[in-house]
């Protein structure tokens, strides 16, 4: 079975494929327990479903476990069972996997080496001191620049995902209405049919399962992290999923009246404060606000606020008005968290893309 990038099998998150051999396939992953980059390799389940490869497979563990090999920090078995976006079981056992030790992974992986950022001051002893002042760019204004990640929730009842029950998200990815009871959602009777129509697809019409962008301001509130690169003049957040690039400008300019739509909009900025307060506007309509497809208009404004409440944390209240599809605007807050020391890889969606033919409405 291909496991997909950024899914989770017990502890482990997938980072990248390493190869494929005999008896099934090798991935770069993180793990949360042993806080490495580690190889993971999986069998398909014509071996996992078989007791003589299950066992071929125990014994190949257990003569790497036996070696003194500097690299080799554990080798362990796991089943477990993944679910394809209808809820429906695909695969019922993930297989084996052998966890090995990459941390000095050769540079063919493109794996950046740690670098911890210098602007975090440390307390005794060198752990960084997340909650110390907020720092300052040259101008004085609070110096947003950083690799940010969105605080990941369990998922809502009733929400299935590829990756397994246990699976995070940040839950206004998932839904923006998530804060809201439901006689506080007002849709009008087209936006509302058109979401039912979503749902009912199950994630197959999601454009972001058919390598489209998130757009703004759903690319936000994913769990793959974004990086801030902020100068008096400009704002530009780099995406890590799908590669992607925004501007934000705050040199007083404005867009032009009726702009081309687009999948992101044209974002201007202006500071209130500590607080830099992000306009959108000049949208397409083909992007869904979540995963589980609330729709929008050519009509959408988007206000973002960001504020860095300290070094490891920021803020940013979202407020969306499209008075053609939402009779109230909906205002949700995502929470994020400052990483110390890694940065942004390539991904791009299309790469081994094997998905979308198999999506069924």
């Amino acid at each position: 079975m291909t496991v997909a990038v950024g899914a989770r099998l017990g502890p482990c998150e997938i980072q990248s494929p390493l190869g494929v051999g005999g008896m099934g396939e090798v991935y770069r992953a993180r793990d949360s327990k042993l806080n490495r980059d580690i190889a993971l390799k999986i069998l398909p389940e014509v071996f996992a479903l078989d007791p003589d490869g299950l066992a071929r497979f125990k014994r190949e563990a257990q003569v790497l476990a036996s070696l003194n090999l500097p690299n080799i920090v554990a080798c362990d078995h796991h089943a477990g069972q993944t679910r394809h976006r209808e809820g429906k079981m695909i695969q019922r056992v993930f297989g084996l996997l052998v966890v090995l030790s990459l941390t000095t992974a050769p540079a063919v992986l493109a794996q950046w080496a740690k670098q911890r950022d210098p602007r975090v001051p440390s307390l005794r002893g060198g752990k960084p001191n997340l909650s110390a002042p907020t720092p300052r760019a040259a101008d004085g204004k609070p110096d947003l620049s950083g690799v940010w990640w969105n605080v990941r929730d369990p998922l809502p009842k009733g929400v299935l995902a590829v990756e397994g029950d246990d699976f995070t998200a940040p839950r206004h990815m998932i839904d923006i209405m998530a804060d809201l009871k439901p006689e506080q959602v007002q849709m009008e009777p087209w936006a509302e049919a058109l979401f039912k129509k979503h749902l009912q697809a199950q994630g197959a019409l999601d454009p972001v399962a058919h390598c489209q962008p998130f757009g703004v301001p759903s690319h936000l509130s994913v769990y793959p992290p974004h990086k801030i690169v902020q100068t008096p003049r400009l704002i530009v957040i780099l995406h890590e999923y799908q590669t992607v690039f925004r501007q934000i400008f705050l040199d007083g300019r404005n867009p032009i009246p009726d702009p081309n739509p687009t999948w992101n909009g044209y974002s201007t900025g202006r500071w209130e404060g500590d607080t830099l307060v992000v306009d959108t506007v000049g949208f397409n309509d083909r992007s869904w606000l979540d995963r589980l497809g609330h729709p929008h208009s050519e009509a959408l404004h988007v206000t973002e606020r960001f504020r860095r409440r300290d070094v490891g944390h920021m803020d940013v209240e979202v407020t969306i008005e499209d008075p053609k599809a939402y009779r109230k605007p909906i205002v949700y807050t995502l929470r994020q968290t400052l990483s110390l020391d890694e940065d942004l890889l390539e991904n791009f969606c299309t790469e081994n893309e094997k998905d979308a033919p198999h999506y069924r409405p």
